[in-house]
């Protein structure tokens, strides 16, 4: 689907990964932490910032999108688990959505690009600066955009994965929680180079912290003497809280296997140019036409690539199904699409489950289906 442009792309979206043909293994799923919005020590780093987008571009039908990608599943796996079942009856599935093409990174990159520009494995790409994205969409409407990754090292972490310590089998070795192919917006370089714009590039640690803000401890008794506790009510409402972006792409942990050669075809050269890399994280050097994977055992692969569709489920009831009910996430004008990146079995149709889920009605899907061909007309 090279052709779909970046404002489709902005509410509906979907992609691909290259499935390596191993078995999914059984896991049990551990919680990082006491909930999605706690932070955790079982990830890489806190949060000390937040985002503070506190105004809201409101737009025709819904103010905030935000969309959550899971791997490999074929659609008829995951329409019959329970979870999935239950989420589809809340909200909108999409019976027939399809993903693009194999394997992930081609798609990620069109998923906030438009193209993928020739890619066509799981390479350490960047695409140069002069190449727009969804971002430039938003931003031109001063719409406020954010990614965030589960386990990546840091914010704007440039590397091509990162092994973290296995928090669920502390006896095990590290393992790679974070691949780059997975997150779309540090493949352009007009993002991960712009100082400004990198920041944005998130971790769920950040993601606790923009929605829960500044937090601080109770007024102390001689505080409320010397100050009067109406004052430090009127202090409390005025404070600075933490304030979710309209625009957010989520990636949960995913984890591979070995090393394998990809395909013998060399993607456009101009692809494959090492930009700039910033100080603080350098790109980590790579033979070409070879993807690093882990030969290290995995557990917490929370986006089903290498487990099951139920340890898949589990993840959601930790993270997405407590927000679904948090309005500081889900308002009143929210779009959540819950989609898989491609199938699992390459031989079929690539029909993937997708769901539109949030606070939004019925009426606001339907106006928002028969609008979108309305404004995709009036692109450029």
């Amino acid at each position: 689907m090279p052709s779909t442009t970046p404002l489709l792309l902005l509410a509906l979206s979907s992609s691909l990964h290259f499935h390596l043909a191993y078995a999914a293994t059984a896991q049990v799923f551990a919680p990082p932490s006491r909930g999605p919005l706690v932070q955790s020590a079982n990830y890489t780093s806190f949060s000390n910032n937040t985002l503070r987008d506190s105004r809201v571009v409101r737009g025709r039908v819904f103010d905030r999108v935000i969309q959550v990608w899971l791997e490999n599943t074929d659609f008829e796996t995951a329409a019959s688990t329970p979870i999935f079942e239950s989420l589809a009856e809340q909200g909108v599935l999409l019976t027939n959505y399809n993903s693009v093409t194999h394997p992930s990174e081609p798609n990620y990159i069109a998923a906030v690009g438009g193209d993928f520009f020739g890619a066509h494995d799981d390479n350490m790409y960047h695409i140069p600066s002069n190449i727009s994205t969804v971002v430039d969409l938003l931003e031109d409407k001063d719409i406020s955009w954010a990614t965030y990754q589960e386990n990546m090292a840091e914010d704007a972490y440039y590397g091509f994965n990162y092994a973290a310590p296995n928090y669920a089998s502390p006896s095990s070795p590290s393992y790679p929680y974070y691949v780059r192919k997975h997150n779309p917006l540090v493949i352009f370089d007009a993002i991960s180079q712009d100082a400004q714009r990198k920041n944005r590039i998130r971790t769920f640690n950040d993601f606790a912290n923009d929605v829960v803000g500044v937090s601080r401890s109770p007024p102390s008794v001689h505080s409320v003497l010397v100050h009067g506790m109406f004052r430090l009510l009127m202090r409390a409402c005025m404070q600075v809280n933490g304030t979710l972006p309209q625009w957010i792409f989520v990636t949960p942990n995913m984890v591979c296997l070995l090393l394998l050669p990809l395909l013998p075809s060399p993607p456009p050269s101009f692809l494959l140019l090492p930009p700039p890399p910033p100080s603080s994280s350098p790109p980590l050097p790579l033979p070409p036409y070879f993807s690093f994977i882990s030969s290290t055992p995995f557990s917490q692969v929370n986006d089903a690539h290498d487990t099951t569709i139920d340890f898949a489920a589990s993840f959601l009831e930790y993270w997405l199904l407590p927000l679904l009910t948090d309005p500081r996430v889900n308002g009143p004008r929210t779009l959540v699409l819950l989609t898989f990146d491609e199938n699992e079995t390459f031989g079929i149709q690539n029909r993937v489950y997708s769901v539109l889920l949030g606070a939004l009605s019925c009426f606001s899907f339907l106006l928002f289906f028969f609008s979108l061909p309305i404004a995709m007309t009036k692109l450029p």
